[in-house]
């Protein structure tokens, strides 16, 4: 019995986890813990349009002093990088960037600077191989979550890197994010 019932609970949680959630208030940290950017859903019905981010640095005595903001936009999936000058934000289903209509034209990254998007990529722009994507009531699958793979910044800073479901490995430039190097 114990067993049906662990059973029943972890077939509910992999169910779930392909719905889209409410979008909720949340925060982030820089890798050095020095920086902090929340981000805000708009009102109801306009969560993904009118949300907000607001990028704060953490002083010693633990307040807050706020740097830069951003609008127009929510998204759950956000690295910020070590001097808090710069975010990037990884489009998906759960931050209502890929519209089912959309597919592959949806929203695959874009690169901030203090709070100024400086370039954005489609999921065509990046995916080369169309057979390869996996959609689902997820969304649209285009990246690879694992390891090494996982999308972030380098330990240096000096480039943000990721890895396309068809095994495209990305540098970008953090300052900048224009693509630097790319290799299958």
């Amino acid at each position: 019995m114990k067993a049906l019932i662990i059973i029943s609970f972890l077939v509910a949680i992999t169910a779930l986890g392909g719905m889209r959630r409410n979008p909720v208030p949340h925060a982030i940290t820089s890798p050095g813990k020095h920086f902090v950017f929340t981000m805000v859903p708009g009102p109801a019905n306009q969560e993904h349009k009118q949300g907000f981010g607001i990028c704060y640095k953490i002083a010693s005595d633990g307040t807050f002093a706020e740097i830069w903001r951003t609008k127009g936009w929510y998204s759950e999936d956000l690295e910020l990088h070590y001097d808090g000058d710069l975010l990037v934000r990884i489009g998906s289903w759960a931050s209502g960037d890929q519209e089912t209509n959309l597919g592959e034209e949806s929203l695959a990254i874009a690169f901030y600077k203090l709070g100024k998007e400086v370039v954005r990529y489609k999921i065509n722009d990046l995916v080369k191989e169309k057979d390869k994507l996996q959609y689902s009531e997820g969304g649209l699958q285009w990246l690879i979550y694992e390891g090494f793979a996982s999308p972030g910044f380098s330990s240096d800073g000096k480039h943000f890197r990721l890895k396309t479901i068809d095994n495209i490995s990305y540098r970008f430039e953090s300052s900048t994010g224009k693509i630097v190097y790319h290799q299958k």
